[in-house]
């Protein structure tokens, strides 16, 4: 019974993962983990009679360190009839000083003392490289009120690039007091990819690794897996079954096809069909699993995943206005955003269009801001309050200029000179009629002179200059000529 309930638990863990994958801090299993976005709920649900049930229902729920790696994941069961979830489990995660996954440990939920029973735990172990070097697995006994190893993963070997190679699968022996070798992982890669898996079962008879099951792995031109084929083997390798798997425009997993052995010639039958649905972040949100009614040849539904996600994003991600001179400047460490527009501009009345981090929105002293659409008054810097869909709230200063008409004298096209790269970080090169370079001068958007330079040169370091708009002003003998750059 301590074993069932370890697997239906690690299920999460292992539900789309092969059987050599091991989690490491930045692995986020069968689901994904973007950038300030936190899955906090999964529920897998059983469709019956054409409506949703709860009866078999379960519900993970996530919750995470500051770093954003995972700590826990509670497990729920729907209540027949009431709709209400009673807890079953938890998973906890721990790290060591390294940020690397040093223990997973199972609880169960007992109801009659209130109070969460040790059932599992896993327990990790690194090579010096931070590779995972063995796992052991342990249940609890509350007899000898101790842990008791069960099995473990040893010997892992991985390639040059970080590979996993092989492993070797150990059950503990009671009677012996120490490890039974039981099976064997081998993996080979085509281009990094994994090509074959091939599981081998150790055969204590004549000592000997004998081959198991195989696992067969295709990809696109992006390295996306495009068909898994397993094989059991007996005299040789039959295949058994085989996913086929298609992907929409985002290059995000839209569908898989499961495909098996009819028993009739070399027939094999669609039974599965897994689609994948996301919401405008890109995030998955629903998987429909169907299965092929063999009577009159259909599709019923019978269970769907669903999850839910906190998005604690609180960043203008894109900030134009159609007067601008430039790119705006966007600060997402000091919550700030520098823009140019042209001279003469109305800064009274401007309607900026901005993109904001998924599911926030923004709004100035309480009056909710449409992108391309809400006027402000820009001719002092105005503050925005970004609130993100967690209800994580961020202030942000937007300061518009406007561009200078600045007094530097003829401006001569015919010098043959360029500026590169623009934008640029700090370094710029100068291209071009540089022979009678004489002098080159920086001068800010306000009209003041901020760097100048003498001498013969093709190259300026301007990584001193704070992010912004900036004009070089470039001598040659008695001509010059005034180009405009940005600082990122």
């Amino acid at each position: 019974m301590k074993k069932q309930l370890l697997y239906i638990l690690m299920l999460l863990f292992l539900s789309n993962s092969n059987a050599q994958d091991v989690p490491t801090s930045n692995n986020k299993y069968f689901y994904s983990i973007y950038d300030k976005t936190e899955l906090i709920d999964a529920q897998i649900v059983q469709y019956t009679d054409d409506s949703f049930v709860s009866a078999n229902d379960v519900r993970y729920d996530f919750q995470y360190y500051a770093n954003g790696n995972l700590m826990r994941q509670t497990i729920f069961v729907g209540s027949v009839g009431t709709g209400s979830w009673n807890t079953v489990g938890k998973i906890e995660q721990d790290f060591n000083s390294n940020g690397l996954l040093s223990t997973v440990t199972v609880y169960g939920w007992q109801s009659s003392s209130s109070q969460w029973i040790e059932q599992a735990r896993l327990n990790y172990f690194y090579y010096s490289n931070g590779r995972i070097s063995s796992i052991i697995e342990q249940d609890w006994d509350s007899w000898t009120d101790d842990w008791e190893n069960e099995e473990k993963k040893d010997n892992y070997i991985y390639d040059t690039n970080g590979n996993l190679l092989s492993y070797i699968s150990y059950n503990w022996s009671s009677f012996n007091n120490d490890w039974d070798q039981s099976s064997k992982y081998v993996n080979t890669y085509n281009s990094n990819n994994l090509d074959v898996e091939v599981l081998q079962i150790w055969n204590n008879n004549n000592s000997t690794w004998e081959n198991d099951t195989k696992w067969e792995y295709q990809y696109d031109a992006n390295s996306n897996l495009t068909k898994k084929e397993a094989y059991i083997f007996t005299s040789d390798w039959d295949l058994a079954w085989f996913v086929d798997y298609y992907y929409d425009a985002n290059i995000k997993l839209d569908e898989e096809k499961y495909y098996q052995y009819s028993g009739s010639g070399i027939t094999y039958v669609n039974t599965v069909i897994n689609e994948y649905s996301y919401n405008g972040n890109l995030d998955l949100t629903t998987v429909d699993i169907s299965q092929l009614n063999v009577s009159n040849q259909t599709y019923d539904l019978i269970g769907r995943r669903t999850y839910s996600y906190s998005y604690s994003g609180t960043d203008f991600t894109d900030f134009e206005l159609p007067e601008e001179t430039g790119d705006a400047t966007i600060d997402l460490i000091n919550h700030t955003i520098d823009i140019e527009v042209e001279n003469g501009t109305d800064l009274t009345s401007l309607s900026p269009i901005f993109t904001l981090s998924f599911e926030a929105n923004a709004d100035i002293n309480g009056t909710n801001q449409i992108s391309g659409s809400t006027s402000n008054d820009y001719s002092i810097p105005v503050t925005y309050t970004i609130t993100a869909g967690n209800g994580t709230v961020e202030t942000w200063v937007i300061t518009v200029t406007e561009e200078e008409t600045l007094s530097v004298g003829e401006n001569d096209l015919s010098i043959d000179i360029s500026i590169y790269p623009n934008p640029t970080t700090g370094i710029i090169n100068l291209n071009g009629e540089l022979k009678d370079l004489s002098s080159v001068q920086i001068i800010s958007v306000m009209g003041q002179m901020v760097y100048e330079r003498n001498g013969d040169f093709n190259t300026l370091d301007l990584s001193f200059l704070k992010s912004g708009v900036y004009f070089l002003r470039i001598w040659v003998k008695e001509k010059q000529k005034t180009l405009r750059f940005i600082r990122q």
